[in-house]
């Protein structure tokens, strides 16, 4: 009898421990797996020859690692191809840079399972032909957290990026110059706090390279190099968010910065700025825009006008497209979004429409997102 009794007791316990690991599964794929959302995303966009190309990320995978993607679409934004960087862990694609037979993405990627944990990562340039075989990839990194960010093609590529750290090395925002034939670096320059030093974007003006980022914490700045890698000249603004200037552009006098200005250094208020600079980096003007968590992200320059767009925060994100003068007076300013949180991270300029990428959130999801605005800034499209 005692025996029964113990052999129920146990089949008891068995299945209450069953019972509770088929809830823990059932929980984990109807509410824990839910919470991992799906997201894809363009950072870049590139156009030539009736062909666009993106760049950025998705985590379309079991373990919802990020994955830096390039993809093609044609003119109407129907995807071509889409190749996605082959690695364990996560990687993400910033910037691109497009010409006749390849492509050359520029981005991060984690090299391991400690650096994922840590959130550590390698830069990464990876160069394809226009069917996406890869025709050579280098990865660099001196500190915890390197990426590159920005790239323009010349003779040679010029990238900017970053490699920030605590340890006692050398570290900061960077400039490096890259061999177009076999991505070997021929220079690289660090300069600005190696904790949160960053160069963010880039422009070549004869023979002078202009870089914009992040010197310090919440201090923007613009440097000027020459074509061997040489300071020529900085200017530091204060004050940013975290990211400092994120984009530079330029016509026949003048410089264009955006970014995100705060009225001090712990403010946690911020408004989207643009910024006039001369080639020998004095301040002209500048114009600010919005407040709480809104930036500017990007920039082109047409004609006699400045387009910028960025994201501005109300209730939830909206993107934002706004016009200015090269006087930097306020045109237009419009705003896209409903409920949904919209962001919008560049633009360019074709056949006389303004092309804007980004993403957008749908049911806690975030899926890429192309609007297609006239030259006055009404929506003709969106894919």
């Amino acid at each position: 009898m005692k025996k029964v009794k113990l052999l129920k007791f146990l089949i008891t316990v068995i299945v209450i421990i069953l019972i509770i690991q088929l809830f823990y599964v059932l929980y984990f794929f109807l509410f824990a797996r839910d919470n991992k959302f799906y997201f894809d995303g363009v950072n870049s966009i590139s156009y030539y020859e009736d062909t666009y190309y993106t760049v950025g990320s998705n985590n379309d995978n079991t373990k919802y690692y990020e994955k830096g993607k390039v993809t093609s679409y044609d003119i109407d934004f129907n995807k071509v191809k889409e190749k996605l960087y082959n690695n364990e862990f996560g990687s993400v694609y910033y910037d691109l840079s497009v010409d006749e037979e390849s492509i050359v993405t520029v981005g991060s990627f984690e090299e391991d399972k400690k650096a994922h944990k840590n959130k550590n990562s390698r830069a990464l340039l990876v160069k394809y032909d226009k069917e996406g075989n890869v025709l050579f990839e280098k990865t660099f990194g001196k500190l915890d957290k390197t990426s590159f960010t920005g790239i323009i093609n010349d003779k040679d590529y010029y990238a900017t990026g970053f490699s920030n750290s605590d340890k006692d090395k050398a570290g900061g925002a960077y400039l490096l110059k890259i061999n177009k034939i076999n991505g070997n670096i021929k220079w690289k320059k660090h300069f600005g706090n190696k904790k949160y030093g960053k160069y963010n974007d880039l422009v070549k003006i004869d023979n002078y390279i202009y870089t914009v980022g992040l010197y310090d914490k919440n201090i923007g700045i613009v440097s000027k190099y020459d074509l061997n890698g040489k300071l020529i000249k900085h200017v530091k603004y204060k004050y940013t968010d975290d990211i400092g200037f994120s984009s530079i552009s330029f016509d026949d006098e003048y410089l264009y910065v955006v970014g995100s200005k705060k009225d001090s250094i712990d403010s946690k208020y911020k408004n989207a700025v643009l910024v006039k600079y001369n080639y020998d980096l004095e301040k002209k003007n500048e114009i600010t825009y919005g407040m709480n968590k809104s930036r500017y992200n990007k920039l082109l320059i047409d004609g006699d006008k400045v387009i910028v767009i960025g994201i501005y925060k109300k209730k939830d994100y909206n993107g934002i497209i706004s016009m200015y003068s090269k006087d930097l007076e306020e045109v237009d300013v419009v705003f896209y979004g409903n409920e949904d949180d919209d962001f919008f991270t560049d633009i360019i300029k074709v056949d006389g429409n303004y092309i804007v990428c980004g993403y957008s959130s749908y049911k806690r999801n975030y899926l890429t997102k192309f609007i297609t605005y006239s030259n006055a800034l009404k929506v003709l499209g969106v894919k």
